[in-house]
């Protein structure tokens, strides 16, 4: 009986602290569907991804920069294409027309300067997402440290980790 007293609480404590670590973020490649988000190989929407990344000022900032040169490559990649259609159209109009004097130039122009934002935004997006989840990951102890001290207004001790 004068065991039980002892026991309890440490595997009242062992169970808890067991389940205290947080847990590392890992990426992997969608393909077309975009990024997969991993945590303990279980699959995490991008919102709970933005609230874990909350938790780190420094990591939710690149998060928060990923998320904004992403949006802007979608729209670059939206004007890429329609202005690669307006490129093919206008030079299979001047194909098919001999003396058409109308500007292929242009759209030419418009599609590789879209084509152009859109790499320079996919690789500035993947490299903040990158970095947010490696500072995220850095920003993790990965051992659970347990100290007993004695508490802020001297009586009793607490438990800090």
């Amino acid at each position: 009986m004068r065991y039980t007293y002892f026991l309890l609480p440490m595997i009242f404590l062992s169970i808890h602290f067991s389940e205290l670590s947080a847990q590392k973020i890992s990426i992997k490649n969608g393909g077309l569907v975009g990024d997969r988000f991993y945590q303990e190989d279980q699959l995490i929407s991008k919102k709970d991804l933005s609230f874990l990344m909350a938790e780190n000022q420094v990591a939710f900032n690149h998060w928060k920069k990923y998320r904004t040169y992403k949006d802007v490559g979608i729209i670059a990649g939206g004007v890429a294409m329609g202005t690669s259609i307006w490129f093919f159209s206008s030079f299979w109009k001047r194909a098919v027309i001999p003396f058409d004097n109308s500007n292929v130039h242009a759209p030419f122009a418009w599609s590789l300067g879209s084509c152009s934002v859109l790499i320079t935004c996919r690789i500035i997006s993947s490299t903040q997402r990158n970095k947010a989840v490696l500072i995220y990951n850095n920003g993790i102890d990965s051992r659970s440290s347990i100290m007993i001290v004695p508490a802020s207004n001297g009586i009793g001790i607490a438990l800090r980790f």
